[in-house]
């Protein structure tokens, strides 16, 4: 006779036979059993029994149940309520209802897991419900990397996950609120202003603030600054901004130190995509001819980042050297401008070539060209108002 739990054999010496024998039918009957203590690993496996007579094996399959009950657990506690950096600090939930008593359980600050010789579990058996009831708890001395930490209680009870989290403000330090944004979706050349609100029980005057544009603090001219004292002591900052492409996905942050430890809030402007408009073809000079260097440009206005600019002739691309494109500048709509000069020196076996600008906008995914066909001088008397009949515009999505 043997037992196993899945795949595994169960010891012999939790395998008990009582086999009797039947006087009146001089065969014998009884029971077969294996006793062990139930827990986590035992819910819904497989047992198996399998008993071997004179060659003849026979089997018999149980899948095992364990009676559960999913415990209760209170949102995360924080004793002292209000804790400043250096001191001793618990964090603790309440548990009920808890049956069986088995369970795993961890704790995380932000993402990494606190040491288990800092978690403790007090947990007692009542006696009139027979499920279990207690606190699960960690103990750890705060510090300023606590301020506005995220911690988290990870409670496993046979295959059930129970999360609760808790965010750590320190005492003595600033809590920062989100940005917002007054119009909170404007349009490129209104004026914007962002705002943070600064509480916590810290004096104003020992907090330094700061605005940055990115990663950089704003240079002069950037943004007008404001920093307010309320009645009930908190610190309201605003910044006012003029939309401009150069704030197309851009962030701004609100920076706030104190006592040596830098707070951040960052918001992103939200603006639409623009995608360009592109000017006809200007050729200089006016009427192009054969083995003279000609320039012909493009002024590309009103987008947002980012554009790619080719160049082509018929169906062959011109070489990067061949091409200038200008760095865009904001315009008088508060978007991006720029130009795109082709030079090359035509030859009379280039007459009539298609010649094209090609701008495509990754943002919108759209592609905008102007084309003008190459007539030289000497070859043809087309004349200069037959040469800008001749410019086209074009647009799609690529």
């Amino acid at each position: 006779m043997f037992w196993y739990k899945g795949i595994t054999r169960i010891s012999e010496d939790k395998c008990r036979r009582n086999i009797l024998e039947d006087p009146e039918s001089r065969t014998f009957r009884g029971t077969i059993e294996v006793k062990f203590p139930a827990d986590p690993g035992c819910h819904e496996e497989d047992f198996r029994m399998e008993l071997i007579h004179y060659g003849k094996t026979i089997e018999r399959t149980f899948r095992m149940v364990v009676g559960v009950s999913e415990p209760s657990i209170t949102e995360i506690s924080c004793d002292p309520p209000c804790p400043r950096s250096g001191d001793e600090v618990t964090l603790f939930c309440e548990i009920s209802v808890l049956y069986p008593e088995d369970f795993q359980m961890f704790w995380y600050k932000g993402i990494t897991r606190i040491s288990g010789d800092k978690c403790r579990r007090n947990i007692l058996e009542n006696p009139e419900s027979r499920t279990f009831r207690g606190t699960i708890e960690v103990t750890f001395p705060a510090d300023p990397g606590c301020h506005e930490e995220d911690f988290r209680m990870e409670l496993i009870h046979y295959g059930k996950t129970i999360e609760r989290t808790f965010r750590m403000v320190l005492g003595g330090s600033p809590v920062l609120s989100e940005i917002t944004s007054d119009p909170r979706d404007p349009h490129y050349g209104q004026s914007v202003t962002l705002r943070c609100q600064v509480t916590g029980d810290c004096d104003p005057r020992d907090m330094a603030v700061k605005w940055l544009k990115g990663d950089k603090p704003l240079e002069k001219g950037e943004g007008a600054e404001k920093r307010i004292t309320e009645k009930d002591g908190s610190v309201s900052c605003s910044l006012q901004i003029t939309a401009t492409a150069l704030d197309h996905r851009g962030s701004y942050s609100c920076s706030v130190t104190h006592e040596g430890k830098t707070l951040r809030k960052k918001h992103y402007v939200h603006l639409p995509d623009k995608a360009p408009t592109l000017s006809a073809i200007t050729v200089r000079p006016e009427r192009p001819v054969s083995g003279k260097e000609a320039v012909f440009t493009v002024t590309i206005s009103g987008f947002t980042p980012d554009i790619r600019v080719k160049w082509y002739k018929d169906f062959s691309t011109f070489p990067r050297d061949a091409i200038t494109t200008s760095d865009p500048e904001i315009g008088q709509d508060f978007l991006f401008t720029c130009s795109t000069s082709l030079r090359f020196t035509p030859q009379d076996s280039d007459h009539e070539a298609l010649l094209r600008c090609e701008v495509t906008h990754t943002a919108s995914k759209k592609f905008h060209e102007q084309k003008y066909k190459l007539l030289l001088s000497g070859g043809t008397s087309t004349s200069a108002e037959e040469h800008r009949s001749l410019y086209t515009q074009d647009s799609g999505e690529g």
